[in-house]
């Protein structure tokens, strides 16, 4: 399982409620297991496979009790950029781009990155699951 450095403070699974009634969607149970064990922090390597591209990974936010935190960021993201209605900000590039874990119907579980200077989408992967195995199999390079 991925392990992550200088995670904030423990949160519990009654967090996961108001993360949701914001995102519109119910969240993978990979993502909750990662989060109950590190609410965030660092990955000990950066670069993992995609689909397509090897992308990146700099940190993952907090689901709260950091900044900025997951709820913070979904809140803001949602007023400013519909596109990003029912996507949940959970991670970040070194460039300062936002991995995005869609909890839409129509592609529940897809992570994308958010590329914030040009206001687009790029799917990463198919699952949580699959981003998990990636980031995780990057670090064991």
């Amino acid at each position: 399982m991925l392990t992550l450095d200088d995670a904030s403070q423990n949160i519990d699974i009654g967090d996961f409620s108001e993360l949701e009634r914001l995102a519109g969607g119910t969240l993978p149970n990979a993502f909750k297991v990662l989060y109950l064990r590190h609410n965030g922090g660092f990955p000990p390597s950066g670069d993992f496979d995609g689909d397509e591209y090897v992308f990146s990974i700099n940190g993952f936010n907090p689901v709260k009790y950091g900044r900025p935190s997951i709820e913070q960021l979904l809140m803001r993201l949602g007023e400013e950029y519909s596109l990003l209605k029912g996507l949940v900000p959970f991670a970040y590039d070194d460039g300062g781009n936002t991995f995005m874990l869609s909890v839409r119907d129509a592609d529940c579980g897809v992570v994308y990155l958010w590329i914030q200077g040009e206001s687009r989408l790029e799917k990463v992967i198919s699952s949580f699951e699959e981003f998990l195995s990636a980031v995780e199999s990057g670090a064991e390079e």
